[in-house]
């Protein structure tokens, strides 16, 4: 017969709180999600670098038999980016632990999660996607101080056309399952929905156009992530990580950026994957008056090729 000791429970409780947590991180990362990743090895210092191996331009002739061709030389550049650790807690009171109703902890490692992933990801879009990739701007404005309010520079659906044209232009492959991913902010959303002349047409189309629509979407579940559908070969995901720029355009106009990008345009390397501490009571309390749960992850993140990455500043219906 097998006994569960108290030490036992303790841990078993640990485990259930951690995989509340790590679920619900991985149901909120956005963009931490679409990085190429990589480990940082303990002992090797504090700063990471990367390979950006470039495409090899198709130079090939026929050959002459017995002869090698000549040899083409690869392009590559060393990317480099500093290790930074990051972390949030929670002091939790005894009197708190013993008198809130059944399952606040686990609410409360939902909402540390949560923390994580708007964390993380804020993180890398402020590195590698408010100032990276190459900038199309909407309408017929060629900045994004001339963005204006008046509706013509607003997002439609012939802007997603032309980033798109972009990247395929510009060679950036998709992403395994065929997409490349668009983050968009909810009133850019909004704007697309309501671009008649196309978004809905795109929704009725033809039979068959109805039917590729309907594979487009398989495997892009709504609301997973903030995933809300595809198109153009786009899997779109709707997050408020793309940025508002308040008062940004011309006479104080709002400007929105949306990021269409494709894989290995930017890089994450772990050091300390995001670690779960709880410490219930807290050593550092004499009388076990409180515990203490957080997290803390240490990475780096780096632009990796600016030209996988389409970086779309509009105004919006909804803005100012």
């Amino acid at each position: 017969m097998s006994t569960t000791t108290i030490g036992t429970e303790g841990e078993l409780l640990t485990e259930f709180y951690n995989n509340v947590f790590l679920n619900e991180l991985r149901a909120n990362l956005v963009l931490y999600n679409y990085g190429m990743k990589s480990v940082h090895q303990r002992g090797m210092g504090n700063l990471v670098h990367w390979l950006a191996l470039n495409d090899i331009d198709p130079t090939a002739t026929a050959l002459t038999e017995g002869t090698d061709p000549t040899e083409v030389t690869l392009s590559a550049g060393d990317q480099t980016a500093t290790l930074a650790q990051y972390g949030e807690s929670v002091l939790v009171s005894d009197i708190l632990q013993d008198t809130w109703v059944q399952g606040s902890y686990q609410q409360l490692m939902e909402r540390l999660a949560r923390n994580a992933a708007e964390n993380l990801d804020t993180i890398i879009r402020n590195n590698v996607f408010t100032a990276g990739g190459s900038a199309q701007y909407g309408g017929t404005a060629v900045s994004r101080n001339s963005i204006a309010s008046d509706g013509s520079f607003d997002a439609d659906i012939a802007e997603i056309r032309e980033s798109v044209h972009t990247l395929a232009s510009n060679k950036a492959q998709t992403f395994p399952d065929g997409f490349y991913v668009g983050v968009v902010h909810p009133d850019v959303l909004y704007d697309l929905q309501g671009d008649t002349a196309n978004w809905q047409e795109f929704l009725k189309g033809t039979e068959s156009g109805y039917g590729q629509m309907q594979q487009n979407f398989a495997g892009t579940k709504p609301g997973a992530g903030g995933v809300v559908g595809s198109m153009f070969g786009t899997k779109f995901i709707m997050s408020q990580q793309a940025v508002e720029l308040v008062y940004s355009g011309s006479a104080s106009t709002d400007v929105y950026q949306s990021y269409i990008f494709g894989p290995e345009h930017f890089g994450v390397s772990e050091l300390q994957g995001v670690q779960t501490i709880i410490k219930n009571p807290h050593p550092a309390s004499d009388l076990d008056l409180y515990g203490s749960v957080g997290w803390k992850a240490a990475f780096a993140v780096k632009e990796l090729d600016s030209k996988r990455m389409v970086l779309l500043e509009t105004g919006s219906s909804l803005g100012t």
